[in-house]
């Protein structure tokens, strides 16, 4: 159990990080937060208060504003019954990227497009409108697309990308383009009610099945003319 003093040290270092990524820029609000964390406004002025909020909202705060070391590190201290949900984070070795303003679905449909290959801005604005110029400017200044050559392209390192919106609204692009008909495509679900040490396990088979399908997906010798995209998602109601 918690005491109250550790929750009080744990609400006063939260308040500090949301202080300091307030103040490195003027686009940076509490209401900016909320869309990139997902957590409701009220939640995040509590926060942001030093007054107190539970742990998931707490780490989903730290998880939309720090880096992927600096995450595990402060579950570590304030909330250690999270680290297993936060250790991945190091273990995968992602680097995080933050915008300086939120991103909508053109941006993800930009990200997703690119995820495919290289390409060049008359192509993007085939597929995306005459908005691309401007969702590419925004992407490139966030680091989460290179240009080189006349070219746009994503990073060959791994991204973790702190904002709730766009890993639904990538989840999305996924399921919109799903085909039943189509051979090898596949969907399943599932739904219960589960005991805390059972989610730990189900997380566990999640991010090990990511981890061997995003080696086989990566591998330059997989490569070939199949674009293929699939989401794994587990959520708590």
């Amino acid at each position: 159990m918690v005491g109250i003093g550790a929750v009080m040290k744990r609400n006063d270092a939260l308040k500090v990080v949301i202080d300091q990524w307030l103040g490195e820029g003027t686009h940076r609000t509490r209401r900016v937060l909320s869309e990139k964390s997902g957590v409701n406004y009220s939640s995040i002025r509590n926060a942001a208060d030093g007054k107190e909020v539970n742990d998931d909202t707490a780490l989903r705060i730290v998880m939309a504003i720090k880096k992927p070391v600096e995450i595990h590190a402060f579950a570590a201290e304030f909330i250690p019954k999270l680290t297993e949900f936060t250790k991945p984070f190091v273990d995968f070795g992602a680097q995080q990227v933050q915008a300086s303003k939120p991103l909508t679905r053109k941006h993800c449909e930009c990200i997703a497009a690119l995820a495919f290959g290289a390409s060049t801005l008359e192509a993007l604005q085939m597929k995306l409108g005459s908005s691309a110029e401007a969702v590419l400017e925004d992407l490139v200044a966030a680091e989460i697309v290179k240009h080189e050559d006349g070219r746009f392209m994503l990073p060959a390192h791994e991204l973790s990308i702190s904002s709730s919106t766009v890993l639904v609204e990538l989840a999305r692009i996924v399921l919109d383009n799903f085909q039943w008909e189509e051979r090898g495509n596949q969907t399943y679900t599932r739904m219960g009610a589960v005991s805390p040490e059972t989610q730990s396990k189900v997380y566990e088979i999640l991010f090990e099945a990511e981890k061997k399908i995003a080696n086989l997906v990566r591998n330059p010798e997989n490569a070939g003319p199949k674009k293929i995209g699939y989401t794994l998602t587990m959520t708590s109601f």
